[in-house]
């Protein structure tokens, strides 16, 4: 029999041996990553050690809403954080092993533990650390991390990274996949990712693709060919854009993270996509998507 934690993912129930938990912490401050993805808010500086250990957000990480304003966070003794809704309960118990995976409302698991008579998966560290180690780029802003700053009433800054050359000024753009291309907006306008949705189609309609019901709202979305010029991609992600109170929706195949580009690096795009008016290049080529052009075009404003 082992000790297991049981924490929140909005309703749904999962489980960590206890063995690796080093803590768990009701208040704690994150630093901003300069770069991060969509379940990479940032750090927490470690006071015993006065080391940054990477955090991951576990409701962006498997697309479940959080609903807890007091999240907590779970210090894991390999060297990172892990948010959570909740997490108050240790049950004993004895784990269940399966032969293949299964999952439960998007989270994997090859073992689980019964509590309050509900299968309730034990999250494997392994295999998230595995999926955290592919994306380099968390162990690539750790890099560029030179110091930190300790500034009054006990916050923490990040001291400034100084890139040569460059010049302009920074802007953040949420990443997505389509049909093998990456394409980026604004997120002053508004974002929200919706995930195994599934969509309605419109059959006649050139620049609608189809309507989803995302928790009661109707939305439409958007074809690929209007939006893209590119053929149409049975897809259940959608990256869900807001402006003056229009809510439209991008088909997308995978949303992949949240960049802060500097806009000298923004090139010009003279042909092609009717909506895409630049390029951001460095390292991989975002196409940007023109919300306010976009969202013109379809309410006929000019």
């Amino acid at each position: 029999m082992k000790k297991y934690l049981i924490c929140n993912l909005s309703n749904l129930l999962i489980a960590f041996e206890l063995d690796s938990i080093e803590t768990v912490m009701e208040k704690y401050e994150i630093i901003p990553a300069e770069f991060y993805l969509s379940f990479f808010p940032g750090y927490y500086l470690n006071p015993i050690d006065s080391r940054l250990l990477p955090v991951i957000d576990f409701n962006n990480f498997y697309n479940i809403l959080p609903n807890e304003k007091n999240r907590k966070m779970l210090l894991i003794k390999e060297g990172y954080g892990i948010i959570v809704d909740n997490a108050d309960r240790v049950v004993e118990s004895k784990a269940v092993s399966l032969k293949r995976s299964k999952k439960i409302e998007g989270v994997s698991y090859k073992s689980y533990i019964k509590y309050d008579n509900k299968v309730v998966p034990v999250i494997a560290l392994s295999e998230i650390e595995s999926r955290i180690a592919k994306e380099k780029k968390i162990e690539d802003t750790l890099k560029k991390k030179s110091k930190i700053l300790k500034i009054k009433r006990g916050y923490y800054s990040n001291e400034k990274v100084i890139e040569e050359n460059i010049e302009g000024e920074e802007k953040s753009i949420l990443v997505f996949k389509y049909n093998e291309k990456l394409y980026g907006l604004d997120t002053e306008f508004g974002y929200y990712i919706a995930d195994n949705v599934l969509m309605t189609r419109y059959p006649y309609s050139d620049r609608l693709a189809g309507i989803i019901n995302l928790r009661g709202e109707m939305i439409n979305i958007l074809s690929s060919n209007y939006v893209y010029n590119d053929k149409e991609i049975e897809t259940k992600t959608f990256v869900i854009v807001e402006r003056e109170n229009v809510k439209i929706g991008l088909k997308a195949q995978s949303v992949l993270s949240m960049y802060k580009i500097n806009q000298s690096k923004l090139m010009k795009k003279k042909d092609g996509e009717k909506f895409i008016d630049e390029v951001y290049k460095n390292e991989i080529e975002v196409f940007i998507i023109n919300v306010p052009k976009l969202m013109n075009d379809l309410t006929g404003e000019h």
